[in-house]
């Protein structure tokens, strides 16, 4: 025995009884309001030609409540339908997501600064390992030597010192003598280069400002130098200028503080620091 298929029911929970003969309460207030402009619009009174358009405008809308009522598009009704292709046609057919959740106010203006004490305990520690490894392990004398050479080479560099001849060489005794090592040989380190001038950007509250811009305009207001500002909100320049009123122009890559410009007089020293402040309310 073969069942007969049956399409299954799209709108369960919209379902309409047919309240009014072969229609729903739906479609009777449809069929009825369509029906009752449509006779309002073809008993106006008016003469030709805006008769006619009004009786053709009575039909139109007679047809319409029509179609509003027994006509469906894909098994829904056609109110639905128009009211879906209007919300499609007025409705964004792209989203943008945007955070709008703001930061906590006790995380904002935080800079994290190396702490000199601990630096100095760390090489402090460093160098009495150091020492007890040499006397615990003594190790051959070249290899010593070697390492030496290296720890004296990073030092020139880390000095920004020039390269080094063999007139800069200088013969010391190592810290391990007493464990029997023999002299080696080192490299001086040169004295490290000054600023030609240096300063210091921060706000009201002392707090330094990192990666602040200032630039360096000469009488005819012309950009020379353009700096940057460290972690420790620290700018500074090696080459020389000209003895002069210069001007000093800090700027906000990220538009949250604002500074003056100011003038500063350069000699051939310039040993003071220039402090910079922005003008912010709090």
């Amino acid at each position: 025995m073969r069942m007969e298929q049956h399409p299954i029911p799209r709108q369960i929970t919209s379902f309409e009884f047919k309240l009014i003969g072969f229609m729903t309460l739906h479609q009777f207030i449809y069929m009825v309001v369509f029906a009752l402009l449509g006779v309002l619009f073809w008993f106006i009174p008016l003469p030709l030609p805006l008769g006619f358009f009004t009786k053709l405008l009575a039909v139109v809308i007679g047809v319409a409540g029509i179609v509003f009522a027994m006509v469906p598009i894909n098994d829904r009704p056609m109110d639905v339908f128009v009211k879906n292709l209007y919300k499609r046609l007025t409705s964004p057919t792209q989203y943008m997501y945007h955070k709008n959740n703001k930061s906590f106010e006790i995380l904002n203006n935080l800079y994290f600064l190396a702490d000199p004490h601990r630096v100095v305990a760390h090489v402090d520690a460093q160098e009495k390992l150091s020492r007890y490894m040499a006397k615990a392990h003594p190790r051959p004398t070249q290899e010593v030597a070697k390492s030496a050479r290296l720890q004296g080479v990073n030092q020139a560099l880390s000095a920004r010192a020039t390269p080094l001849t063999a007139a800069t060489m200088k013969t010391v005794k190592s810290r391990g003598s007493a464990a029997g090592f023999a002299p080696i040989r080192t490299l001086a380190t040169k004295q490290t280069k000054k600023p030609f001038f240096f300063g210091i950007a921060h706000n009201k509250k002392k707090t330094p400002l990192p990666n602040m811009l200032v630039y360096v305009k000469n009488s005819q207001d012309k950009p020379i130098r353009l700096l940057k500002t460290n972690p420790h909100g620290v700018f500074a320049t090696f080459t020389k200028l000209p003895p002069g009123q210069y001007v000093l122009e800090a700027q906000d890559p990220n538009k949250k503080y604002f500074f003056d410009t100011i003038k500063v007089v350069l000699q051939d020293t310039n040993p003071h620091q220039i402090e910079i402040t922005s003008k912010e309310m709090i």
